[in-house]
């Protein structure tokens, strides 16, 4: 039977926790690291809330099930995913926007070179939204 994982005793949250150490959240670091090809956007701001909305298969007995070594997780409806950056990379991304911006008008730029430049401004914008860092910088 699946339960929720905010539902488990402390033991078995704990184990869930050492278990599943793919999750993405603010509090475990070790699932970045482990996924170094995902977009960075931390799906649940802490493992508390990722055992909220995570269901675990539970044996008969009452523990984790060795048989199965996923579990389903689900965003509830209207949830904005945090992107946690570091100072640094939000310095990096203004900066590469600027950047962009002047190219994006230089005379004589092919049109694919130009709609490529549009592209990554869209992205960045979207990152530096996302990451509510925008604060004191306008973007065009």
């Amino acid at each position: 039977m699946k339960i929720r994982g905010s539902e488990l005793c402390d033991k078995l949250q704990n184990e869930a926790k050492a278990r599943f150490v793919h999750r993405l959240t603010k509090d475990n670091p070790v699932g970045l690291r482990l996924q170094p090809n995902v977009n960075p956007t931390v799906i649940f701001k802490s493992d508390n809330e990722w055992l909220a909305h995570t269901f675990f298969e539970i044996t008969k007995r009452g523990q984790l099930s060795n048989k199965v070594h996923y579990c389903t997780s689900g965003v509830p409806p209207g949830y904005k995913p945090q992107v946690f950056a570091s100072p640094a990379l939000i310095t990096v991304l203004k900066e590469e926007l600027e950047a962009l911006e002047v190219w994006k008008g230089a005379p004589g730029l092919p049109e694919d070179v130009r709609e490529g430049i549009e592209i990554s401004i869209s992205k960045i914008e979207l990152t530096l939204t996302a990451t509510k860092l925008r604060k004191g910088y306008a973007i065009r």
